[in-house]
């Protein structure tokens, strides 16, 4: 047998409003509102988000930025992201040339990347952990760079070369998300 009970109002008697049940409550939750996260327990469906509405647009900007791999040490700012980042996945290539960096990611304080050696060594994919981009030369020079700063309207991309570098352009491709 299922009890039901239908209350419009609940009084409690020290005014929290927290009502305890010695048994599960059974409905579909449609009418809940402001549910902390840190009540949610147990295990909780999965969701694919097509459902989701008013979320707010410009949440991740796609783009690009370039480099000559055989400038100097220093700083380049990236912008017209449209906001201040807080997380940067990139992907670096150069045209007619063996070396890449990919699946880097940067948050201004943690940055990684997988680096390509294929052009160098038998060992092709090696993880840097401390760039988010990572170019090493067979010339046994390098150009590796992470994030310093995410600034309002994009991130300053701080380089380290060493050695002579190389004469391809390098080309950054990133994601960045609010």
């Amino acid at each position: 047998m299922v009890s039901t009970v239908k209350v419009t109002n609940i009084d409690t008697p020290d005014n929290t409003g927290n009502i305890t049940f010695d048994r599960p409550i059974v409905g579909d939750g449609s009418s809940l509102t402001s549910l902390p996260a840190a009540n949610l327990t147990g295990t909780l469906p999965a969701i694919d988000g097509s459902n989701l509405t008013s979320v707010p647009a410009g949440q991740v900007k796609v783009g690009t930025f370039s480099r000559i791999a055989t400038t100097g040490s220093g700083t380049q700012v990236i912008t017209g992201v449209g906001f201040q980042p807080v997380a940067v996945l990139l992907t670096c290539s150069m045209s007619n040339s063996p070396f890449a960096s990919f699946t880097g990611y940067d948050d201004a304080t943690t940055a990684n990347c997988i680096m390509d050696y294929s052009g160098i060594s038998s060992d092709q994919y090696i993880p840097s952990g401390l760039h988010s981009v990572d170019l090493r030369f067979a010339s046994g020079s390098s150009q590796m760079g992470k994030i310093s700063s995410m600034d309002s309207n994009g991130f300053t991309f701080s380089w380290t070369l060493t050695g002579a570098g190389h004469g391809y352009t390098m080309t950054v491709n990133y994601v960045a998300f609010r």
